[in-house]
């Protein structure tokens, strides 16, 4: 094995270097070209370029003087001299005395506030000097200053506060209100205020919501009754249908008494009612209505008949077998569906027992006579 690698390293006609590495990467000569091809720097799989050729001017190919000489000791090289960016600047000592001065600046004319330079005609500098060698308490500086008595700051006399771009509310102790600590502060912005307010309101409106959709499920079922005067298959053409084609058609006539009341409550929106046909697997709905108050939900209809059009893809209920017409729809049953819209929630759906098999009449289904022009 040894020899074996002995022998690759001599067939590699790379030329060897300390500062170059050669990765020979894939196990077929094609995929090693094809990386030689797509990298940047053709000797290194990497892509990496070659840092002899590429960094100019060369490491320590030409001398610098430091502009400080370092010490031979690092101990005695300062911090702010070895790192500039330990060069912190200095910051100013305000005194209590400077700060009292800046706030006793008296006003101009104008009605405007202006510092002037040190030792001007203008300068406000205090009138009374303090008899406080080395003041202790800003508060006793101010006792000292004070000139005029109404001008004398306290509890009920504050100095003006500082401009702020959001609006401050106080907050007024009640008459038997625990005070708060003194060095305590409670400021309440508008947007904390909004924001606070925002999400109180969510949480409760999402609670009630809550509690709305739970409570307004309906318990009860509505009652129906249902009586099929007659189901004839008829040809003739659609009035408003797009296929105007001459086709067969089913037209029902039936009796329908439902009670709704049962799905009435203080949730009820409105309920939707539809009166399925099948015949066989496939459904149609020939007639529907909303209904959205109480008052309306008891409903008696007689002599129902189709609202919407029930045919056959095929244009006809028949088909010709061996000179033989054989009638693929011969019976159709019906139900009505319902479904419960509430102010807040999910939707309900229900449906009633399936009536009885009607057998269809075939009445004109031939054309032998005139073609009848439905209503829908």
């Amino acid at each position: 094995m040894s020899a074996f690698r002995a022998t690759r390293t001599l067939l590699n006609k790379l030329p060897e270097s300390p500062d170059l590495y050669h990765y020979a990467e894939g196990r077929t000569p094609f995929w090693r070209k094809v990386r030689s091809l797509l990298s940047i720097n053709p000797e290194i799989s990497s892509g990496l370029p070659l840092p002899l050729l590429n960094r100019y001017p060369q490491p320590a190919s030409r001398p610098e003087k430091p502009a400080t000489v370092p010490s031979k000791d690092i101990a005695q090289n300062l911090y702010h001299n070895r790192d500039f960016r330990r060069k912190y600047p200095q910051t100013d000592v305000i005194t209590q005395q400077y700060l009292t001065e800046l706030l006793l600046a008296s006003p101009n004319e104008d009605g405007t506030k202006s510092l002037p330079l040190p030792g001007s005609e203008q300068s406000t500098s205090l009138t009374v000097p303090s008899d406080l060698a080395s003041p202790t308490a800003f508060p006793q500086v101010l006792e000292q200053v004070q000139v005029k008595p109404e001008n004398k700051y306290s509890a009920t006399n504050m100095p003006p506060k500082f401009p702020s771009t959001k609006t401050h509310h106080l907050m007024k102790l009640q008459k038997d209100a625990i005070p708060h600590g003194k060095h305590d502060y409670f400021p309440v912005y508008e947007d904390e205020r909004l924001n606070l307010v925002t999400a109180f309101a969510l949480s409760v409106v999402s609670v009630v919501l809550s509690i709305i959709a739970l409570t307004g499920f309906q318990i009860g079922e509505p009652s129906c009754s249902m009586k099929i005067n007659k189901a004839d298959i008829v040809f003739g053409r659609a009035k408003w249908h797009a296929d105007r084609r001459m086709q067969q058609f089913v037209e029902s006539s039936l009796d329908l008494n439902l009670d709704l009341s049962p799905l009435f409550n203080w949730n009820t929106k409105q309920v939707f009612l539809s009166l399925t046909a099948s015949k066989g697997q496939n459904d149609v709905v020939i007639w529907d209505k909303i209904v959205r108050r109480k008052q309306d939900a008891v409903i008696r209809m007689q002599n129902l008949r189709n609202k919407y059009g029930m045919r056959d893809y095929l244009k006809s209920f028949e088909y010709v077998l061996h000179t033989v017409t054989i009638s693929n729809v011969t019976s159709v049953d019906y139900r009505v569906e319902w479904n419960v819209m509430p102010y807040v929630g999910i939707m309900q759906r229900g449906v009633t027992e399936r009536s009885e098999p009607f057998m269809l009449v075939h009445e004109n289904a031939s054309g032998r006579q005139k073609p009848k022009l439905m209503s829908y």
